[in-house]
């Protein structure tokens, strides 16, 4: 792809309760704008807690071929061909910590200081399908983790204040997604995000305007750092509120990729994008 016929637009966006459905994980309410992104050729980079295998299938049913972020900002995934600096056929790029440090560090405290929880480590396949309402292969997907290891954390809130301050002091933080609480590196969804569009800046020589849409507290950063910002309403609870960014803030009133459409809509209204191929 030619330099100028490239949009200055990233689309940053994360999956459950965003563009999937919390409950069967479609996106289909959201094709007429995933359809105008495709036409347009304006990068749509998925950043999710799911893992790289989970976003690899997820890509193939949206044929998206763009870097996309895991595990809540745990690792970038570079396919070659995007940028000039990334030849092999898949950079996996951690900007955490690994996912071996994070067990072994969260299962000692476990065995030193009798927390209670459970972690996808520990987790059959069946449990993740009870607890996520994934399929047998999405669970196996689940469980191929490269930076962080998401809980169930079944021990009072007083001990979780505890096990937070512990995870903190290891140079680890913890994260609360929409199901679970998530062990990882100090990085994040809004540091990926940061980290790609400098990659953006560098290829193509020009600034970018960005965009995200996201639904829960992991998904905070993210958006409070993008030019235009996209709340979707939450399956459940009440919708997420941003500190004062000095961005343009959408709102959607519909949950999942009923509200991803609506956002986007009212997106392609702001940019007034033309078609330049």
């Amino acid at each position: 792809m030619e330099k100028d016929t490239v949009h200055p637009y990233l689309i940053f966006t994360d999956l459950d309760g965003t563009l999937l459905d919390h409950n069967n994980y479609t996106f289909d309410e959201a094709l007429p704008a995933l359809d105008r992104i495709n036409q347009y050729q304006i990068p749509l980079i998925l950043n999710s807690s799911k893992t790289q295998s989970e976003i690899n299938t997820i890509r193939k049913d949206l044929q998206n071929t763009y870097p996309f972020v895991v595990e809540n900002g745990a690792a970038v995934i570079i396919p070659r061909g995007i940028f000039t600096e990334y030849t092999a056929p898949v950079s996996d790029v951690l900007l955490g910590a690994s996912r071996t440090d994070v067990l072994q560090f969260i299962h000692q405290l476990r065995d030193q200081k009798g927390y209670v929880f459970k972690g996808f480590a520990d987790f059959t396949l069946e449990e993740i399908m009870a607890e996520t309402g994934l399929s047998e292969q999405q669970a196996e997907q689940a469980k191929e983790r490269s930076g962080s290891e998401p809980i169930k954390w079944q021990d009072s809130g007083k001990n979780l204040l505890l096990f937070k301050k512990l995870v903190e002091q290891q140079g680890l933080k913890l994260l609360r997604g929409g199901r679970f609480l998530h062990v990882m590196g100090q990085t994040d969804k809004a540091q990926a995000m940061s980290f790609l569009v400098e990659l953006y800046r560098k290829q193509y020589q020009h600034d970018f305007t960005t965009i995200a849409l996201g639904d829960s507290q992991n998904d905070q950063l993210m958006l409070e750092r993008v030019d235009i910002a996209g709340i979707i309403r939450p399956a459940y609870g009440e919708p997420l509120q941003l500190k004062q960014t000095g961005n343009t803030v959408l709102k959607s009133t519909m949950p999942g990729p009923k509200g991803w459409q609506e956002v986007m809509t009212r997106v392609f209204g702001l940019i007034k994008i033309q078609r330049q191929f």
